[in-house]
């Protein structure tokens, strides 16, 4: 039951940081607010899998590793609704738009996840 509330509490807190990120970036031509979400927490995610072992060893399926990977990142990033930006752009015939979006979101995913593995040795 305590990992449940747990879960509960990470999650609300993710999905608020999304939902103001969203604000934000509200009314742009290009979907900003999902991109920052998902390369924030492709870091993120990427910082804590070496902070959580290294430095309280914990890992990733300890109760702190699924509330914070599962319950936290899992509602502050959004795979949907990159598939769903992805298909706008493309019924908005914006074909270039389209593939930077894909390239930033898969590319930059990359880049920033493993940006976090190195950055979480420095902790």
């Amino acid at each position: 039951m305590r990992l449940i509330l747990l879960l509960c509490v990470a999650g609300a807190m993710g999905v608020l940081v999304r939902f103001a990120v969203m604000k934000m970036t509200a009314g742009a031509s290009f979907p900003w607010g999902t991109i920052v979400v998902n390369l924030l927490g492709c870091f993120l995610f990427g910082v804590i899998l070496v902070v959580l072992p290294r430095h309280f060893n914990l890992t990733r399926e300890s109760e702190i590793g699924v509330v914070l990977l599962a319950g936290f990142m899992g509602a502050l990033t959004t795979f949907s609704t990159y598939a769903f930006d992805l298909y706008s752009l493309y019924e908005q015939g914006r074909w270039g738009a389209m593939t930077g979006y894909f390239s930033i979101q898969n590319g930059g995913g990359m880049l920033l996840f493993c940006l976090g593995l190195v950055t979480g040795k420095f902790y």
